[in-house]
């Protein structure tokens, strides 16, 4: 996984995609796994509002820009 992201539209057959979160790789651990950490790309989601209306609330802090989720 590189990258999490939404579909920000479809035009005829082009999906186009919009990323929320994209990888950034810090190293190759002992048995060949990458590891790294996700950042936030500083978009927020169109989907967040039904995400709310479905009872999880995510704070808007872990969208900005640069802002790390958590080590990979």
């Amino acid at each position: 996984m590189t990258s999490i992201s939404e579909v920000a539209g479809i035009e005829g057959s082009h999906v186009q995609m919009q990323d929320i979160f994209v990888l950034e790789r810090s190293a190759l651990g002992s048995r060949g796994q990458v590891l790294g950490r996700f950042l936030a790309t500083g978009v927020r989601p169109v989907c967040l509002e039904r995400i709310k209306a479905y009872g999880i609330h995510l704070p808007a802090s872990i969208f900005a820009g640069e802002q790390a989720l958590k080590e990979a």
